[in-house]
């Protein structure tokens, strides 16, 4: 199992005397995954306490952002949907999970034209995605 795979590769490994500790559960297959976890790893520099930081903030923030946006686009306030959008694009990319961070530009462009109507269609698609790396990350970094 690669780094990639376990934040805690050293602590897997048996000492003499007493019994291994569980693996954590493998990586999702690539078309599976939300997230780009060697990518990722790059972004933070294999800094694991800082993508744990980092990490905890998304999964602890992404609701509210979430709530806001359908909120923005349930009362046809285009202006703040684009900016929640763009806030969650960026954090998305910045956590190297693609799909989601697509999504999430695409109801950016749908607000900006004003097609709010496609944009909360886009919505339902990103809430999933946005669990989905909450989810993976939560998972693979053992957060709460």
């Amino acid at each position: 199992m690669s780094a990639v795979d376990n934040p805690d590769a050293h602590a897997t490994q048996a000492r003499p005397g007493s019994a291994p500790t569980a693996a954590p559960p493998a990586a999702p297959t690539p078309e599976a995954a939300a997230i780009h976890r060697d990518d990722l790893l790059q972004r933070v520099e294999h800094d694991w306490q800082l993508l744990r930081e980092v990490a905890g903030a998304f999964t602890d923030d992404w609701p509210q952002q979430l709530a806001l946006l359908v909120g923005a686009l349930a009362s046809d306030d285009a202006s703040t949907a684009v900016v929640v959008a763009h806030r969650l694009r960026g954090a998305l990319a910045n956590l190297s999970a693609p799909a989601a961070a697509d999504s999430a530009a695409r109801i950016e462009r749908l607000a900006s034209a004003g097609d709010l109507t496609t944009a909360s269609q886009v919505a339902a698609v990103l809430h999933a995605q946005l669990q989905a790396v909450s989810s993976e990350l939560s998972a693979w970094l053992g957060l709460a």
